[in-house]
């Protein structure tokens, strides 16, 4: 009461009515006490004599309902990637950039811009949208999920649909949803990057959409041929064959549930197990870690069929899940489909352990499966196994000169792109790089300038071989070549090949018998005019490589140059245009004249040693098998022959009667040998005279044509 009182008589309205009392004398104490009364209800009262002029009350708000409090939905952080297929989709026979090995690592993966919010429920016709907001935070403390499996945040206006992943990055604010304020309108849908088709697409986006909203920040929709796979296969670190086995394996999957209870479990089992690892593979290839491979069968009696493999591609793991959606029509199964698919995959991925803490142990098993592969000799194995080792790290050395080792044989551009990638991680490697100048040196069309390259910098990394010195003899030799077609730069060609012969020197002292280094020697031989030394030097080394058409062809030109050893000449180029499949063989009138006189010495030679094995097995002196053996290569040179001279085309000016009396010559010589066969099959005698009276007849016919004019 007594504070009361003092606030009351410091009041000026107080006062002044205290001195009216006052004035009155009338009511004493009761004037006071009403006073009193009159100040303690007073709610607010001014300080100031302006005060006294405001309104006793202030206005009120508006009464409004608050905005109904839902719960934001959590933030998942496995990265899904849903890969649609069916009978329409479209797989690709070929990769788009080329075969080989990887050209660039998998998508980085690790997290980035955290999601904030998000907000669902803005349809335009039948398709809903799904938008998300991030705000740049301090990145908390990796996990190991975190590490490996990245949640990039989806653009916030593009649909989830192929090509999110390379899409520009989130329009980033203070954590703000401009959404917040617009009226409930249908939004334009943004422009996509491709029109869906097909049953499985189609379902594939409504399941992206229900994914967002159960919190998956990052979920996309493809198909085989979309974005995120066609990068891929283009940058070979997705196996061509994936998608194909992927999609075969989903429609198994589906058929088995109509087989027979018995037959069914070990169905499931062995497709899920096929889809599972195609899955893990796709995963790996794009940044995915979980991997949604959707097939959707035909609607058909209000049913649509669902067979789905979730595959974990940090543990290579997967599961089916199967399930049929019963509607009025096959748009709305797409919706109920895609409610009842987010529901049983996200009770899956909330039971996932977290992702590895490395994942180069994985990388060592496929390198270990494309070693045991490369021994069964299983190159498409081989390559699919290295591709996905390196897209699990793309660090390993050792998988990119794996799958040079195995490309060599068949692809030695592809090799030595696989080399290349090896020594770009380690530019230490001499041994690799002296395999990528040879690659280069050997290819069908080979690089002379990255063979040098290659082999100077494996010569600088302490290799040096007889291999890698021959490839640069090849190389130097090859530019020596072309500077001479440059009337601009033949000038140079003498120092190529002075450069080529230090090479080749190089090679033959690390290695005197090295068949690649004497088939240098020869044409470099050749080329100084050293013909006999020539030929003496491939006469050691066409046994080594009876089958080399070039070598062959090098072989046929040095002898011919020589002159003096016709039956071998005629025996080379038969040989070379039997490995070239020359039918209508042509030359020049000099060379037709000494092939043709090598061939009388070759025909007769052969008749001549038919019949000492027929003396020799009729005097005990050869074995009968031995003889068999060396007669059945007789038999073979003089067919070869025989072909040889009936299709070679005389040239104007030489006698036809010639050409025919050879003809008939090698005919009667080949019913010669065949008599000493039947001579060695039976020991008749008869048979023996037979082959000497054939033989004396094309011993004549040649002379005869040997005398036409």
């Amino acid at each position: 009461m007594c504070r009361a009182r003092v606030a009351v008589m410091r009041n000026p309205i107080f006062r002044t009515s205290l001195s009216s009392c006052r004035a009155a004398g009338a009511q004493g104490m009761k004037g006071v006490f009403f006073l009193l009364t009159v100040a303690a209800s007073w709610p607010l009262l001014s300080r100031t004599a302006e005060a006294q002029k405001l309104p006793l009350t202030a206005p009120v708000p508006e009464p409004v309902l608050a905005p109904v409090a839902r719960p934001a939905a959590p933030v998942r952080t496995v990265n899904v990637l849903i890969v649609a297929l069916d009978d329409e989709t479209t797989i690709p026979q070929s990769v788009p950039s080329g075969d080989g090995p990887p050209l660039t690592a998998a998508p980085p993966i690790a997290p980035d811009i955290p999601l904030t919010a998000i907000t669902p429920a803005r349809f335009n016709g039948m398709i809903p949208e799904w938008r998300a907001y991030a705000a740049k935070k301090p990145k908390p403390t990796p996990t190991p999920d975190a590490r490996f499996f990245a949640i990039p945040a989806p653009p916030s206006t593009a649909p989830l649909v192929s090509g999110g992943r390379n899409s520009p990055p989130a329009q980033v604010g203070g954590g703000v949803n401009p959404l917040d304020n617009m009226p409930p309108v249908p939004l334009p849908l943004p422009p996509r990057s491709f029109t869906p088709t097909g049953r499985a697409m189609l379902a594939a986006l409504p399941l992206a959409h229900a994914l967002t909203a159960l919190g998956y920040a990052d979920v996309q929709a493809t198909a085989p041929d979309g974005g995120p796979i066609t990068r891929a296969l283009g940058e070979r670190r997705l196996p061509l064959s994936t998608l194909a086995t992927l999609r075969d394996s989903l429609k198994s999957l589906q058929g088995a549930t109509k087989l027979p209870e018995a037959l069914r479990k070990t169905s499931i089992n062995v497709a899920t197990k096929r889809a599972a690892n195609a899955a893990a593979a796709v995963g790996q290839a794009t940044g995915y870690r979980a991997v949604v491979a959707l097939y959707v069968g035909s609607f058909a009696d209000g049913t649509s069929p669902y067979a789905v493999v979730l595959g974990d591609s940090a543990n290579e793991t997967g599961e089916p899940l199967l399930w049929s959606e019963t509607a009025a029509n096959e748009a709305a199964a797409r919706e109920t489909g895609a409610t009842s698919g987010a529901a049983l995959l996200n009770k899956s991925l909330e039971m996932w352990p977290a992702a590895p803490a490395s994942l180069r142990p994985l990388a060592d098993v496929h390198i270990e499966r494309a070693r045991a592969a490369g021994t069964a000799g299983n190159l498409d194995v081989v390559r699919d196994e290295v591709t996905r080792a390196l897209a699990l790290d793309s660090s390993r050395t050792d998988a990119y000169i794996l799958l040079g080792d195995f490309l060599a044989p068949t692809d030695l551009i592809g090799a030595a792109a696989a080399y290349k990638r090896a020594v770009d991680l380690n530019s230490k490697d001499g041994k690799t790089y002296e395999k990528m100048a040879v690659a280069y040196a050997n290819a069908p069309t080979p690089d002379w300038t990255r063979t040098l390259e290659a082999g100077k910098k494996a010569l600088a990394a302490g290799t040096d071989t007889a291999s890698l010195r021959i490839a640069m003899a090849r190389a130097y030799f090859g530019r020596a070549d072309v500077f001479r077609r440059n009337v601009n730069l033949g000038y140079r060609a003498d120092d190529a090949e002075a450069e080529a012969q230090i090479q080749l020197d190089r090679a033959l002292q690390l290695s005197p018998d090295n068949p690649d280094a004497l088939r240098l020697l020869a044409r470099s031989l050749m080329s100084s005019g050293r013909v006999t030394e020539a030929v003496q030097t491939l006469d050691r080394v066409m046994p080594l490589f009876p089958k080399d058409i070039d070598l062959q062809g090098q072989y046929a030109q040095a002898l011919m140059s020589l002159g003096d050893r016709k039956e071998a000449t005629f025996s080379a180029y038969s040989k070379l245009w039997k490995l070239s499949a020359n039918t209508t063989p042509q030359v020049d009138p000099v060379s037709y004249a000494a092939l043709v006189e090598g061939f009388d010495e070759h025909v007769f030679a052969l008749g001549k040693s038919a019949r000492l094995l027929s003396d020799g097995v009729a005097t005990g002196s050869i074995a009968r098998e031995s003889a068999f053996l060396q007669l059945a290569r007789l038999k073979e040179d003089m067919s070869d022959a025989e072909d040889t001279i009936s299709t070679l085309i005389v040239p104007t000016g030489f006698s036809a009667t010639a050409a025919t009396a050879r003809q008939f010559a090698a005919t009667l010589m080949n019913q010669a040998l065949e008599a000493h066969q039947t001579f060695l099959d039976t020991g008749q005698v008869l048979y023996r005279g037979r082959a000497a009276e054939l033989y004396r007849q094309a011993v004549a016919q040649l002379n005869m044509a040997r005398n036409a004019k």
